[in-house]
């Protein structure tokens, strides 16, 4: 009986064991765990206060969804020209809803540098928003992609309607883009903003747009993602990265 009873000890030590270490892995696995580690001050990963990946499901742990709109979000998006980076991308397909993800920021900041990659499939409307800084739900800046009059550019425009226009050929659409911007709030007229992108990796030398009479002010503590108006966009996000200083190629 003594014997037996070791061996049931034994038996149920292994399983414990072997349940904890099931349990880490797909802690490890998860994307929701994975997201979370992403996250963190300005002074982690090469200085990002952001990273988001997409790399799985999960990243409702961390963004928050609409609930508007009856459009699809998939942040586990394959489908040529996705993924964008890695094994997957986040696709908003809006068809005409409000839907989009909402980060809360670690913190508040007056200065933003960031990047993402991006493919557009469908224009939706010259006034939709693609990423929206905002603080506490108030945009401060938002950044469209536009179809001007057959010439399509990407828009940075801030809450007081001053934008600016980097044009780009119609060849930008369903291909990848990188994207680099940064944001540095004044007082009314004398906010900083540069705008600029490329088909590859590799940042330009010179910012397609930068300007230094802006109206933004205050704080931004909120990133958005998606369309606050009725839109068709079908767009694909993947790689994004904010930080407190400036972003070169290669993020």
């Amino acid at each position: 009986y003594g014997v037996e009873m070791k061996k049931l000890v034994v038996v149920l030590i292994l399983v414990a064991i072997g349940t904890l270490i099931a349990k880490s892995q797909l802690a490890l696995n998860n994307a929701p765990f994975a997201a979370l580690l992403n996250r963190g001050s300005s002074s982690g990963s090469a200085g990002y206060f952001l990273q988001e990946n997409f790399e799985g499901p999960g990243y409702q742990n961390v963004w928050t969804i609409s609930s508007a709109g009856t459009g699809s979000l998939d942040d586990t998006y394959t489908t040529a020209p996705a993924p964008l980076e890695a094994s997957y991308s986040l696709r908003l397909n809006l068809s005409g809803n409000t839907r989009r993800i909402t980060n809360n920021l670690v913190s508040s900041y007056s200065t933003i540098y960031g990047y993402f990659m991006l493919s557009v499939q469908t224009i939706g409307g010259a006034t939709d928003p693609l990423v929206t800084l905002l603080d506490n739900g108030s945009p401060v800046l938002a950044l469209d992609f536009i179809d001007n009059i057959g010439d399509y550019a990407f828009q940075l425009s801030d809450t007081n309607t001053d934008y600016c226009c980097v044009s780009s050929p119609t060849a930008v659409v369903g291909v990848t883009n990188h994207i680099w911007f940064s944001i540095i709030t004044g007082s009314g007229l004398n906010a900083a903003y540069t705008l600029t992108y490329s088909t590859n990796s590799t940042k330009p030398g010179t910012p397609g747009y930068s300007t230094g009479a802006g109206r933004a002010v205050g704080t931004m503590n909120q990133i958005q993602i998606g369309s606050t108006n009725s839109s068709t966009w079908r767009i694909i996000f993947d790689k994004i990265r904010l930080s407190t200083t400036e972003i070169g190629s290669n993020p």
